[in-house]
């Protein structure tokens, strides 16, 4: 509190506790806790007219639209959809209803073997991912995150029967981009939605939040250091 902050921005976890302190002390928070990717964008807009920013949050956010638009509009073509697990570490915790990216799987045209959990953030046994045969795997605890790659997956003792690891469907994809719900989501959506229907992605989608400077590309980095 040495800082004396004009807003904190705390995220749910912090909801019943320490949310409720900081208040008490007069300093003005806001609780960001998105279930889903919708719930992000207007997180986003919260935070541009908290910060007075309000007309370029609006942009992004439109601009984000837009792509999602586009991306769904592509997975609308797919043929199939398969059965996704979503690796958070390699003790099997995953994403069921009520988290942004179980949002973001279905949307992408996946059907999440952890969709009818009970939390947002349920742990699977090896017995039920076995048994639901995940058709496709993402994994995001790689590199600095956890060290795993597709290589480290596919050696796993008794994972030679799944589906993904026999038809080499093992995805990587960056943490940074899936696992945390600010501008880049929609980044990570695309990656969610090539990973499961590549054959519909033979080029990149636009990427608003690429561009050069200015006041939009400058609200962005600040928003993206804010959620990230």
């Amino acid at each position: 509190m040495a800082y004396n902050p004009d807003l904190i921005l705390a995220t749910g976890a912090h909801r019943q506790q320490v949310t409720p302190q900081l208040r008490q002390r007069g300093l003005k928070v806001i609780t960001l806790d998105p279930k889903n990717i919708d719930h992000v964008f207007d997180n986003i807009l919260l935070v541009g007219r908290a910060t007075g920013q309000t007309a370029t949050a609006e942009k992004l956010v439109a601009d984000l639209k837009a792509r999602v638009r586009q991306i769904e509009t592509k997975v609308r073509q797919a043929k199939t959809r398969p059965r996704v697990f979503f690796e958070l570490d390699k003790s099997l915790f995953t994403v069921g209803p009520g988290s942004f990216i179980h949002d973001m799987i279905v949307r992408a045209g996946g059907e999440n073997i952890a969709g009818d959990a009970d939390r947002p953030y349920p742990q699977l046994s090896l017995e039920v991912l076995l048994q639901r045969d995940p058709e496709v795997i993402i994994i995001t605890d790689i590199g600095p995150y956890g060290g795993e790659t597709p290589e480290s997956v596919r050696a796993r003792p008794g994972w030679q029967t799944i589906s993904a690891v026999k038809n080499n469907r093992i995805v990587p994809i960056n943490p940074d981009l899936v696992n945390r719900p600010g501008p880049r989501i929609v980044d990570g959506f695309e990656a969610i939605a090539r990973a499961l229907h590549p054959e519909l992605f033979s080029f990149r989608l636009p990427t608003p939040i690429d561009r050069p400077a200015g006041t939009y590309a400058r609200l962005t980095q600040q928003l993206s250091e804010v959620f990230n």
